[in-house]
């Protein structure tokens, strides 16, 4: 595997732990975490397995390929390297056949947008944080609503258990229409996240023009 489809693929694991959905009327409070605005961004601290390492997820008014839309930015530290990852889509939440660009900046290397050609083979094993947001809404467990403390403030949560194909996966996440992208707390499923700030001001983490990505080997040319 190339080391742009490594970062790729764990960025994917990433967008995918946030895949939780509440309850008040739960169709409501789900409906409320779907209203993301361009500039709204969140910050957690993530921990797996592997290690620990800072994720933010933004809604950007502009990306850093010209192309106009909102883009939905995703930067981690993986591996100890800084990484970024920007998708534009035409609607939000988007699903993986919305997504029209993909641009992504790993470590110190040139950010480059992936191809064409990348792109329609990527979109079949896309995960996405938001979009099976409505499926997994009427389907989760509602524990309790607490409040609950984190670095970036305490917010009334709603306490839930979305619906696991493997009992080890389960997680329990707790939400708050209070917050950018509704998450403020999980834990389980092979992991933990937690808020350590939010606001409304994102702009691009990635700074430059980026460059067309080359063709990977045994994928031909675009």
């Amino acid at each position: 595997m190339s080391k742009h489809t490594a970062v790729l693929a764990a960025f994917a694991m990433l967008a995918a732990v946030p895949n939780a959905a509440p309850a008040q009327d739960l169709g409501t409070v789900c409906a409320e975490l779907e209203q993301a605005e361009t500039g709204d961004w969140a910050e957690y601290e993530a921990t797996t397995p592997q290690g620990s390492s800072t994720m933010r997820m933004a809604l950007l008014a502009e990306g850093a390929a010209p192309d106009a839309g909102a883009w939905f930015e995703i930067s981690a530290v993986v591996n100890g390297e800084n990484n970024t990852v920007q998708i534009l889509a035409d609607d939000w939440p988007y699903t993986p056949d919305d997504v029209q660009a993909v641009v992504m900046k790993v470590g110190a290397q040139p950010a480059m947008r992936v191809s064409d050609q990348m792109l329609g083979q990527m979109r079949g094993q896309m995960s996405t944080p938001m979009g099976q947001l409505s499926t997994l809404c009427p389907e989760s467990e509602l524990l309790t609503t607490e409040s609950v403390e984190t670095p970036a403030g305490t917010f009334d949560a709603y306490h839930i258990r979305p619906p696991a194909e493997n009992p080890e996966a389960e997680a329990d996440v707790w939400l708050s229409t209070d917050v950018p992208f509704g998450i403020v707390r999980s834990e389980g499923g092979g992991g933990s996240m937690v808020l350590i700030a939010y606001g409304d001001d994102a702009t691009s983490r990635i700074t430059e023009t980026p460059v067309d990505m080359p063709a990977m080997g045994g994928m031909g040319a675009p």
